[in-house]
């Protein structure tokens, strides 16, 4: 199990690294998109450090219930330590992807229009329509979006 863990974790964090480098170069992952990320790894981190800490007790028990048994090889701190250190790195990051992008607001469309249409109305650049397409994924026809819906869109 301990392998296991170990294996699991540096896959995720892994994956992190990797939407992180992706999303420097060509961003297209959203802003919730990069909190669900930073929220999937500090609860992947925290579960292996609370995993590390147990096993460790569990280890100090047992050798104070035998005191036969050879000293204790495990040393969580250290481990914890840097799971710490790179849960700080990736929040960083996070929070830098975060930052270059401008804030989200949510807009309620007035008149029936279309994607292209409010992305020219709302940044004068009808191109932006994939853009709105992309943080809106829940369109039921995107072709029609009805006066009174609400859509997330960058504000500026």
């Amino acid at each position: 199990r301990y392998v296991a863990r170990h294996v699991r974790v540096a896959a995720v964090i892994t994956a992190a690294q990797t939407i992180i480098q992706s999303e420097s170069r060509t961003p297209r992952l959203t802003p919730p998109d990069l909190i669900s990320v930073r929220n999937d790894v500090r609860t992947v981190i925290l579960t292996a450090i609370a995993a590390e800490r147990a096993a460790e007790l569990a280890v100090r028990t047992e050798q104070a219930a035998n005191p036969i048994l050879p000293p204790n090889p495990i040393d969580a701190t250290a481990q914890v330590r840097a799971l710490k250190f790179v849960a700080h790195q990736i929040q960083t990051q996070i929070q830098q992807l975060l930052d270059q992008r401008p804030p989200m607001i949510t807009y309620r469309i007035a008149l029936p229009t279309n994607p292209r249409l409010l992305a020219h109305r709302l940044y004068g650049d009808h191109r932006r329509a994939t853009e709105l397409l992309r943080l809106n994924p829940e369109f039921v026809n995107p072709a029609l979006l009805m006066a009174g819906y609400e859509v997330q869109v960058y504000a500026q």
